[in-house]
């Protein structure tokens, strides 16, 4: 009876040590050494890295590292993204109940709304998915365990430069900046405005999400994130072009990359195994083994 207790016991450990994990190691397929995959939340702070189990030995042990995206961005071409098309304001865009709803959030954040002079002419100009975007770095709840000023991703680029590493990323900037302000105006309206009519359960929905990744829950994380898209936080559209067409053009590259060096690749925990093309199931689909790395 005590040894079948035992074996229950061990193998409930196991089944939460494979759902708390947020790192993977990629083998087979004819690769020489494994590479690795890491999943993120690109708000986390640096210091996480030491609370992941293997991640630091993994850093230490493979030849380079590999993300989404560089983190510095050309301003320039960001700003461009950002702005309003020409004509356009949001007296316009949005009707009166949501026009009111948007100066009531500035009022509360900045003390001054669309009406002001100032406000007016600087948020005025910038696009609904920017404006979006703002509200959402400003709402307290929406970001909780943000580190701003140290965040986790850039990290491991500055520590594969501190070690002579080569760094890579996935896609260019201008690819990343088209996912995120590409959008068409209309699209970009929709989500300003479920972001204005369900802010409070935005917030509940991002700290659930949160909380499930600190607790390094990717079972838990991923459910989340499939809450958040039922919610109607995300279109279909907005999942098509920032996970399901990202995952498909990253797995094109990522063979050649692991072929030439051992590789941590680090990317955001959605793309990690949600939906029909996320990464675990391309890979795997490619010929690949994908583990958690226990």
């Amino acid at each position: 009876m005590r040894r079948l207790s035992l074996i229950i016991l061990l193998c409930l450990i196991a089944i939460t040590t494979v759902e708390a994990q947020l790192l993977y190691k990629i083998s087979g397929n004819g690769l020489e050494k494994p590479s690795y995959i890491f999943g993120t939340y690109h708000f986390a702070s640096e210091k996480f890295v030491d609370e992941v189990p293997g991640l630091r030995d993994v850093l230490e042990s493979v030849e380079q590292v590999c993300g989404e995206v560089a983190s510095n961005f050309d301003q320039q071409a960001m700003m461009k993204r950002m702005l309003m098309p020409d004509g356009l304001t949001y007296n316009q865009l949005l009707d009166a109940e949501h026009y009111e709803k948007l100066n009531a959030k500035l009022r509360m954040f900045l003390g001054a709304d669309l009406t002001s002079a100032y406000v007016g002419k600087n948020l005025g100009s910038l696009n609904p998915a920017t404006m979006s975007l703002m509200l959402q770095m400003l709402e307290p709840a929406d970001v909780p365990n943000a580190d701003l000023k140290t965040p986790l991703d850039p990290y491991f680029d500055k520590y594969a430069k501190l070690m002579g590493m080569p760094s890579l990323f996935l896609e260019t900037q201008e690819l990343q900046l088209e996912v995120f302000f590409g959008a068409s105006i209309e699209e970009q309206v929709a989500e300003l405005v479920w972001w204005l009519d369900n802010y409070q359960n935005s917030s509940l929905l991002v700290q659930e999400m949160v909380q499930a990744y600190m607790a390094q829950d990717i079972k838990q994380a991923t459910k989340c994130f499939d809450s958040q898209l039922k919610s109607g936080m995300y279109s279909k559209k907005w999942q098509e072009r920032a996970i399901d067409q990202r995952n498909k053009n990253w797995v094109e590259l990522m063979p050649s990359i692991m072929a030439d060096k051992s590789t941590l690749f680090y990317v955001g925990l959605a793309h990690l195994d949600y939906g029909k093309n996320s990464l675990f199931r391309l890979l795997r689909k490619a010929g690949y083994t994908v583990t958690p790395l226990l």
